[in-house]
């Protein structure tokens, strides 16, 4: 009698504790923990295809009433995925590698893409229910208390939401076209330099010639003469290359 007491009552615990574990589990969304039946707005499930629906009646769910079900349980919108301060420590990164093409486009990739969204994240912190491994348990683990963890959801965007991203999206295209103006400002004034001192090594290549053969007849130094030829040959190789890819009309040498 005693034993039988003593497992009916560990029996209770252990459905207790699991019970624990199922509810603050509830709240965590299908598509970050994989619980097909987990949802984080309460009577909404998610299917396999993504879908909210709704669990009294098994019928998809439209986003617009998605969002009053997530407002109603107290989900917030949030505009943007990162913080200010993040934001402004990504500018000033980004200023130091102006030179750069590259991150200037992803800003303006990204510009683009803020001014068409027509989407926002709605979240909510919630307490999600932490287990550790114990061959004690049935399952395997045990709770082993809560930690907080924002989860978010996709809803569509109002009247007002959708000017903001509209603003945010036209300020990031600014930013990135603040940046790319001087870069290829830049590199135009310095391609029409190496333009005009490469043609100047073509256009003046017979009289530099003229001067190491004169070099060379001062001082009868084969060694010296060969030497200056072949970085001759090599600058001269180099301008008419440059030319060539830049599409210049050159001289023969």
């Amino acid at each position: 009698m005693g034993n039988f007491t003593e497992d009916l009552a560990k029996g209770f615990i252990r459905s207790a504790v699991n019970q624990v574990g199922r509810d603050g589990g509830k709240v965590i969304s299908n598509s970050i923990y994989g619980n097909a039946h987990s949802t984080p707005i309460r009577g909404i499930g998610k299917n396999t295809h993504n879908q909210f629906f709704d669990e009294s009646t098994n019928e998809v769910i439209s986003p617009e009433e998605l969002r009053l079900r997530a407002e109603a349980e107290g989900f917030k919108v949030s505009l943007f995925r990162y913080n200010a301060g993040i934001k402004i420590a990504l500018y000033i990164v980004s200023l130091f590698f102006a030179i750069l093409v590259v991150p200037s486009i992803i800003i303006l990739i990204f510009g683009i893409m803020k001014f068409f969204q027509k989407t926002v994240f709605m979240k909510k912190s919630v307490l999600v229910a932490q287990f550790v491994p114990d061959k004690r348990y049935k399952d395997g683990r045990r709770l082993n208390g809560h930690v907080k963890q924002d989860i978010r959801i996709k809803v569509p965007c109002n009247p007002s939401e959708r000017k903001s991203l509209i603003k945010a999206g036209i300020l990031y295209i600014l930013l990135s076209l603040f940046l790319l103006v001087p870069i290829f400002l830049w590199r135009s004034v310095v391609e029409q330099q190496n333009i005009e001192y490469y043609k100047d090594i073509i256009e003046n290549a017979e009289t530099e010639k003229a001067h190491i053969k004169e070099d060379f007849e001062l001082f009868k130094d084969t060694v010296r003469y060969n030497k200056k030829m072949n970085e001759f040959n090599e600058k001269y190789q180099k301008a008419v290359e440059y030319l060539n890819s830049h599409n210049q009309t050159k001289s023969d040498n």
